[in-house]
């Protein structure tokens, strides 16, 4: 039986199958060698012969369970490995840059991922390895959904980087005209103007916007009040026009 089971986890079906067998031979054997016993101490070996295998299969059992949870925990693992490979492929592939269509890129991932599940379970039974197929294709799923989502954000922030960057230039160049009296109010015209330029760079009115509106309102008050303090100073050399 134990030679049966072997080392590796096996499907529990397949092991009451061994269990089956193994007990049928050693039932056979001990009718060859317990043939001169009376029926009643036949009876008895039979029994006591039975209930030692049940523990023994009991026994195996019970390891073949612990053998099935490592394994499974194992491929789960690589799973998640998988994921992850897929996600870094995209981010190698991107390099930084915004990609319109991610399709081609995602081929290309998913290829590396599944390529990497597979030689890292090649030493697994393949049934148990199938049972996990879902949960590969779902993680490469949920991190195709997670790029793209960071894509996306990642689109919009260099947008919003370059709309500040504008932003500060604007209120620099006014400074630099000499359009603007250092010593003003919070409450005069010219700083008026800069949050509504700043409204209209970020186009809070825009429905794409509307998400960032709140940030880029509380962005631009900061920087507003920023100047009161900061006007004089060589932070406008640094911006430069």
């Amino acid at each position: 039986m134990e030679e049966k089971a072997g080392t590796v986890p096996q499907d529990p079906a397949v092991l009451k199958e061994f269990h089956a067998e193994c007990l049928a031979i050693a039932k056979e054997n001990f009718d060859k060698l317990n043939a001169f016993d009376t029926e009643a101490e036949q009876k008895t070996r039979l029994r006591f012969m039975e209930w030692n295998i049940g523990i023994r299969f009991n026994s195996l059992s019970s390891d073949n369970e612990t053998k099935i949870a490592k394994t499974s925990m194992f491929i789960i693992d690589q799973v998640y490995a998988a994921g992850n490979i897929y996600f870094e492929e995209m981010e190698k592939i991107a390099d930084g840059q915004y990609m319109e269509d991610v399709s081609g890129a995602g081929e290309t991932a998913e290829a590396a991922a599944n390529a990497a599940f597979e030689e890292s379970t090649q030493d697994i039974d393949e049934h148990w390895v199938n049972e996990h197929r879902q949960a590969l294709k779902t993680e490469l799923d949920s991190k195709k959904k997670e790029f793209i989502k960071y894509n996306k954000e990642m689109e919009k922030n260099r947008k919003t980087a370059e709309k500040k960057q504008k932003f500060l230039r604007f209120m620099n160049k006014s400074v630099r005209m000499g359009n603007v009296d250092l010593d003003q109010t919070k409450d005069s015209s010219i700083l008026t103007e800069w949050a509504n330029k700043g409204k209209s760079l970020f186009g809070i009115d825009s429905q794409e916007q509307k998400d960032f509106q709140l940030l880029h309102e509380q962005w631009i008050r900061e920087k507003l009040g920023m100047f009161y303090t900061m006007l004089k100073s060589d932070y406008f050399k640094i911006i430069g026009e």
